[in-house]
Parts: structure tokens; sequence; C-alpha cells
């Protein structure tokens, strides 16, 4: 035993001499533990690189952003790769031999130049961020001793177009797939149990699955935002999971699990369906979805970035429609202009498009693709988190003072909303939550002379004082066959002028808008011949 221990010894003085006088060589620091090699750093100049065969580890870190590395020869002697051992490098492909049996999470990350890899037969667990954002990776060999496809592992790898997933493999997680990959058919084999969250998300050019008889467990997302898929076909046998005209239901059909991105026109959820499952309708190319008398709930976050989306019709049994952060359905449908509800729904009720509760005291969703001003009506309290996201269309929102409850984010990404009026006081709600109105830019919140607390608004965005009045000076009176004045206020108030002719019973009918540029504006009535009296008011954009 000692002569083998000096005989080790020796060899390794060797290795390290031959590292001082060899140039090639001394671009290396190895370290040994129990007589086994670690490649512990690279300092080189790049290029092809290859690794000699007395190392059995590549250490963690060891050629870590090495962007001139452009090839690597490891050796059968390797039996470790440790972790982002070749991350943020500039490989342009790497095989890996058979005698390696464990490679550390996100050994390969960022490989932005990477284009193919080989995963030899030894491994047989893919770990976490594997080859993540490996943007030019298009073809992945994986070898027949996985089992695991690990979080992540291939998750933006946006030039992905060739993968066979072997047959041994058992489970494929949490977005192992996802994010704008270019796999247009995937084959997922026969001892596959468990597909995981997000696992094929955004897969841009996936048009169709067939999930084997095998998967009992498919996460949320697994399919969502694909805009190519038509087609999740499901094994007869399967014991969890079915599937009706390609689209994903639980074995019985009573709920609706995924809906294929990539169909068109209009659909209605079959009458089995008493629930509509998490995220089922994420990112969809429908134009309109009837969900029938005999669903009851619907999951969170559906009916998200369905760009087509252009109404929803929502039965009267409907009685929950929910997510743990508050209403996210509906959000980020730049088409959505009307959300209808049965009348007798006994949660729920719709008016002019826009998803109320029953009593209509909290408004829900307004749909993101109606145009121009909205007034929230007089009785509404409570407006909920997300409730006029990216509303495009929306420019001027007047806000009763009944108003007291806001969720989070109520405003964010409408960025043509210019103006928001509020009738009441200052209420903290709005203005102490910072993402309320994330990314819009152009919005000022304008009150009333009268209000009061409006010195606590927190900015952005500032909070003005809407004040324009008539101004009784040398503009006032009949003028060139025309009656008219000259309004004045804070810059850029935008004031609606209204006229009746008749304050006892008063019906007030829009003239004329005008934005008080410089801090006034000339309004003009050409009609007031026309009235033995004439009477005008100001109110907000509506």
């Amino acid at each position: 035993m000692n002569i083998k221990r000096h005989l080790v010894q020796i060899w390794l003085l060797w290795a390290v001499m031959f590292s001082l006088t060899n140039p090639l060589q001394a671009q290396f620091t190895y370290s040994t533990n129990a007589g086994a090699i670690t490649l512990v750093n690279y300092t080189g100049g790049g290029g092809n690189v290859v690794i000699s065969n007395f190392v059995k580890i590549i250490g963690s870190n060891a050629f870590y952003n090495k962007t001139s590395l452009n090839g690597i020869t490891i050796p059968a002697s390797v039996t470790n790769i440790g972790q982002s051992a070749f991350a943020f490098c500039g490989l342009t492909s790497v095989t890996i031999p058979d005698s390696v049996t464990s490679i550390g999470q996100q050994a390969f990350q960022e490989c932005f130049s990477l284009t193919n890899a080989v995963i030899g037969n030894g491994v047989t667990n893919i770990g976490y961020e594997l080859f993540y954002t490996c943007s030019y990776l298009k073809n992945i060999t994986i070898g027949n001793r996985v089992t695991i496809i690990g979080t992540s592992a291939f998750s933006s790898c946006n030039s992905l177009t060739n993968v066979t997933i072997p047959t041994n493999i058992i489970v494929i997680g949490d977005y192992a797939f996802a994010g704008y990959n270019s796999l247009s058919t995937i084959t997922i084999p026969t001892n596959v149990t468990s597909i995981g969250i997000s696992a094929f998300y955004s897969s841009s050019y996936l048009t169709n699955v067939t999930i084997p008889a095998s998967v009992t467990n498919i996460g949320n997302f697994a399919f969502s935002d694909c805009p190519s898929l038509t087609t999740i076909s499901v094994a007869t046998n399967n014991p969890v999971y079915s599937s009706v005209a390609g689209v994903l239901f639980n074995k019985n059909h009573t709920m609706l699990i995924s809906y294929p991105g990539g169909n068109v026109g209009n659909y209605t959820i079959p009458s089995s369906v008493t629930s509509v499952g998490n995220y089922a309708v994420y990112g969809c190319s429908l134009s309109s979805v009837t969900i029938g008398d005999s669903v009851t709930s619907i999951g969170s976050e559906n009916f998200i970035l369905c760009a087509n989306l252009t109404n929803v019709t929502i039965g009267k049994n409907v009685t929950a429609i929910w997510d743990d952060f508050g209403y996210e359905d509906f959000m980020d449908c730049p088409s959505l202009t009307t959300i209808s509800v049965a009348t007798n729904n006994p949660v729920y009720s719709s008016v002019a498009g826009v998803l109320f509760n029953k009593n209509q005291t909290t408004l829900i969703s307004y749909p993101g693709g109606k145009v121009g001003n909205y007034t929230i009506p007089t009785n509404v309290t409570e407006v909920f988190t997300y409730a006029f996201r990216s509303c495009q269309g929306l420019t001027n929102i007047t806000i009763p003072n009944n108003v007291t409850s806001w969720g989070q984010g109520v405003f964010e990404y409408s960025t043509n909303l210019t103006g928001v009026y509020f009738q009441g006081n200052y209420n903290s709600g709005l203005s102490s939550s910072s993402s309320s109105f994330y990314k819009d830019n152009k919005v000022i919140v304008y009150y009333l002379p009268g209000t009061t607390g409006w010195d606590q608004w927190v900015s952005p965005p500032s909070a003005v004082l809407w004040n324009p009045q008539a101004q009784n000076d040398g503009s006032f009176g009949i003028r060139s066959n025309r009656f008219g004045f000259n309004i004045a206020g804070n810059s850029n108030v935008v004031v609606i002028v209204s006229t009746c002719t008749n304050l006892s019973y008063p019906v007030w009918t829009p003239l004329q808008t005008l934005t008080l540029t410089n801090g006034s504006a000339y309004f003009c009535d050409l009609q007031w011949t026309n009235y033995k009296s004439r009477y005008y008011s100001f109110s907000f954009p509506q």
C-alpha cells in the first residue's frame, strides 16, 4: 500500500512539473483528492482545447465565461462535470462521453455559440438549467440512460429544432423546453409519468403533442402560449387524461385542462365540463368563447394573451372566477370588447361588456379592446387587481367618490391613458401601489376643487387640480354671430362644455371638448341664436 501511495505521489509530482514546463499544460490548474485529479481552472487563450486523460473531474466554474473557448475534447477518464463548468463560454459544440455520470446544474448555461450537444449514455439526470438560454443550440442528443430532464434544462433554447427524448425518460421537469424554441414536433415516450409546469410553454412552432398512457401528471402551463399547437392527443387507455377534438380534458371530460393555442374561430365548452382549469385557455387564437351553464368555476389566469379574442360569454352557473392574488383572468387581450354574463347568474354581472360582481359594487375586469373614455358607475366601491391592465384603447377614466378599495396594478400597461379624473377625496389605495400606473407615461391624475387630502398623493403620476373657469373678461359675449368666452385653469386640463335649455329639468348635451393649452382656451357656441335661453356647464372627459 505504501509503494502504491509513493507511486501516486511521484506521478502527481511529475504531472505538476510537466505542467510548469509545458506551455499547453500551464493553462490548467489542478487539485487532487484521494487520487482523483480535478481540473480546477483554465487560464488559456481559448480555441480548441483538449483535456488531458488523467483528469477525472472538471470542477465548478473551470471554464466559466471563457468566451474565446471554441471547442473542447473531454476524455473518457472524466466522470464528473461541475456546476457552471462551461457556463457563458464560447463553445460551438460539445460531446459528453459515456464515462460521465454526473453533470452539475447550469454547466453549459448561456453558451450563446453552442449549436450541437451530445450527452453520453452514462448520465441519468439532466440537471437544473443545464443548457439554459443556449440561443443557437439546434440539435441535442440525449443518452439512453437519462430518466429525468430537470427544471429549465433546455429553456430559452430558441433555435432548438431537433431533440429525441429517450425511452427511459420518466420525468420532464418544470420549464424543461419552455421559451420560444423551434421544435415543431415532440414525441413523449411511453415511460414518462410527469410533465412539469410550463414544460413546453411558448414553444412557438409546436403543432401537435401526443400524451401516452403512462402520463399521470401534467403541470399548469405545460402547453400554454403555443401559437401553432392545434392538437393535443391522449392515448385512449390513459387513466387520468383524455382528448376531444384536440383539446385536453381530464378522464371523464368534466375539466378543461388545456386548449391548443393554434386553433382559431369560436369555441363552446362542452356541456360535460363543470370547471375550467388554471391556465387552460392561455395565449389562444380564438375569437370567441362560450362558457355554458354546466360550468361552475373558472381557474386562474384564463383568457390571457389571447390576441384575437373579441368576446366571452359566461353562463348562469359560474360562481368562481379566481386567482390567489385576485382576478387575473381576461388580461392582455387587446381585441376583447365584451364580457357577457347570463342575467340569472347569482354571483357575476355585466354592464356594457364590463365584468362586475352581481350587485355591481365591484368592477372585476374591463375588456382590453374597448376604445375611448369610461366612467365607473357610481355604485362601485371596489376596483379589482389588474381590472384595467393593458387597456390600450382607454384614454380617460372618471372615478366616482364611492370607490375606496383598489387592487394592485389596476391601470398598468394602459399606455394611452392620459387622464384619471377623481370626483371625490384622496384615497391612499391607488397611489400607494407603485404598480398602479406602471408604464403609463402619459397619464395625469385630476381632482376637483373642494376635495381634500390630495397633498398626500404620491407621484408619479402627477396629481393636478381640475379647475376650469369661465372668464368674465373682454372675450365674454356675442362676437361675429357667435356667443363665447375664455376658459382658464391649470395648463393642459381637458374640459367638456355641455349645454341645456332648462335648468329645472336639465338635459345636458356635450357641445365642445377643449384643452386649456398654456392654461386657457376660447369656447364659442355657433348655434346660440336658435334658442331663447342657453346654459353651459363644465365636466370631465367621459
